[in-house]
């Protein structure tokens, strides 16, 4: 694994790598894939909370004040966010980011779905093994979280999911500019406005893998 170590130190050096590097078409359709599914349960328990106080108190930033514009989202709308070339989503795989989320199970007051948190697991899994790049500029992952992933066995996914489905959080959900922009974009459907944020959601992933901090091995 020496080697998955020294393309993720480059990388992270140089983030320009993560933005024209190029992702496989087959990560792209997943990444895709997992967004719509999330989206579409997001806005699922965002329609069936309604203006329910208890839930709406508890609400990611990104959510609580936008949530006007979540609930205009069409299916056009949507399908242009899920295919924003990373995923929207954090899987809060250690302390530090479990502590930074506001995750998507307090818009209910209930955790993600499991299912839906085993396959993003998994596939994390798959891809910090077998394309760590793909694991930094399409899911955000960190070298650490990405090393740690590879050293579970597949008892070890499965005991880690429903702690996942907990965790499971909204990226940049505390940064509503960021969002405002993106929803925009993905409800106009405008190309140069999709473009830009695509390069944009590729730069502020690369620039928050660089300042994210190694975490202390166990």
């Amino acid at each position: 694994m020496q080697s998955d170590a020294i393309l993720y130190a480059t990388a992270l050096q140089s983030p320009a790598w993560l933005i024209a590097e190029p992702l496989e078409p087959a990560v792209v359709s997943q990444i895709a894939d997992f967004n719509r599914r999330g989206l579409r349960w997001l806005l699922g328990t965002l329609r069936d909370a309604g203006a329910d106080p208890a839930s709406a108190g508890k609400r990611p930033r990104a959510i609580a004040e936008l949530v006007g514009h979540w609930l205009a989202l069409d299916d056009g709308s949507l399908a242009r966010l899920a295919a924003m070339p990373y995923l929207l989503f954090e899987l809060g795989l250690d302390d530090a980011s479990a502590t930074r989320l506001a995750p998507l199970g307090a818009v209910v007051g209930m955790g993600a779905p499991n299912d839906l948190a085993s396959m993003i697991l998994h596939y994390a899994w798959h891809i910090a093994r077998a394309n760590p790049l793909a694991a930094a500029s399409g899911l955000g992952l960190s070298a650490d979280a990405a090393a740690r992933l590879r050293e579970l066995g597949f008892g070890e996914l499965e005991a880690l999911v429903p702690q996942i489905a907990a965790r499971l959080g909204l990226r940049w959900s505390g940064r509503v500019p960021v969002w405002r922009q993106l929803l925009a974009a993905v409800s106009t459907g405008a190309s140069d406005a999709l473009q830009r944020e695509r390069l944009n959601g590729l730069r502020r992933l690369a620039g928050d893998l660089l300042l994210q901090p190694a975490l202390p091995r166990r």
